[in-house]
């Protein structure tokens, strides 16, 4: 997914709840349409106002959801759209969330989990070749990217979520950011907007950091004994048969044509889409071990947090 974006609707989707409402008195939107329409006044209905006053030659639409059913009819219709019709969505979510529990609905006093949205936006994403722009403008709600089953693919293209907890003064602000794609066509300058209350990944960085991060603890040099065990328990974990003898060879295979391996599992993880060179990221990984390497020999919270790390991903637990 490039930063220049194929999108050609957009989805506002309000989960908030009563207690959300900032007035009492509903406000009038002008959608360009013969009738103007009227919704309860919250940071979602406000929202919806703003980019429709910018007159954008794609669909702009309101979706009030009140409950999980709801959320999984939804998605289902915009699967039907996406393949029937070749719609490729922005969906904007104006809820609440928590780090553990996921999103929540109000309503019925319930959550989603973070992994379940990430089925839903899979759904999407699957058919639009890895380019659904998800947002979801709700406390922690990027803990979405730590819930990632990396076998079913990636549930988007960019996410954008909020770090940690978020108020209306600072959900206001993707009304610049919706102004700044649509007026300057700057993707980047628009997420500078957010600020460091949210963060945004591409889904090239979720793959990368994927084979990054083992590379950098256990690829090179004498290390690489340990990367063989790695491979046989992640191996182990997805299921494959076989004696330990027969999946340590097939283990070492891998290791061997483990550039293959990584643009392989590489395109799958993003529907069709190629991954960053394996060359460029081997490149990467060394220059970042390097520099820990350096860091650590002066550095004992780094050097113990380094080891630390390893044992964990090499499944030697802390």
């Amino acid at each position: 997914m490039t930063r220049k974006f194929a999108f050609n609707i957009i989805y506002i989707i309000d989960v908030l709840g009563d207690e959300d409402l900032d007035s009492s008195s509903d406000i009038k939107i002008n959608t360009n349409r013969p009738d103007d329409i009227t919704l309860k006044s919250n940071t979602a209905s406000k929202l919806f106002k703003s980019i429709s006053s910018l007159k954008v030659p794609i669909p702009i639409v309101f979706v009030k959801i009140h409950n999980i059913p709801m959320l999984i009819s939804f998605f289902k219709e915009l699967e039907k759209g996406v393949i029937k019709k070749g719609l490729i969505p922005i969906v904007h979510f104006e809820c609440h969330g928590s780090p553990d529990e996921g999103m929540f609905f109000p309503g019925i006093k319930k959550y989603i989990s973070w992994s379940e949205m990430n089925d839903l936006f899979l759904m999407i994403n699957k058919h639009t070749m890895n380019n659904l722009l998800a947002i979801v403008a709700g406390c922690d709600s990027f803990k979405s990217t730590e819930n990632i089953d990396f076998a079913k693919g990636s549930p988007y293209g960019c996410y954008i979520g909020a770090n940690k907890v978020t108020d209306a003064s600072i959900i206001s602000r993707f009304k610049d950011f919706y102004r700044y794609i649509f007026i300057y066509n700057d993707f980047d300058g628009a997420c500078d907007l957010l600020g460091s209350d949210f963060s945004m990944v591409f889904s090239y960085d979720i793959c990368m950091q994927r084979f990054l991060l083992p590379l950098v603890l256990s690829y090179f040099g004498e290390d690489k004994k340990e990367f063989v065990e790695y491979t046989i328990n992640r191996l182990i974990d997805n299921g494959q048969q076989g004696s330990i003898g027969e999946i340590r060879k097939l283990a070492k295979y891998r290791l061997k044509h483990i550039d293959k391996y990584y643009e392989r599992s590489g395109v799958q993880f993003l529907h069709g889409q190629r991954p960053l060179a394996f060359t460029e990221l081997k490149r990467i990984a060394l220059d970042l071990k390097d520099n820990l390497s350096d860091e650590a020999k002066f550095n004992i919270e780094l050097r113990n947090a380094i080891k630390l790390k390893r044992n964990i991903i090499m499944g030697k637990g802390a």
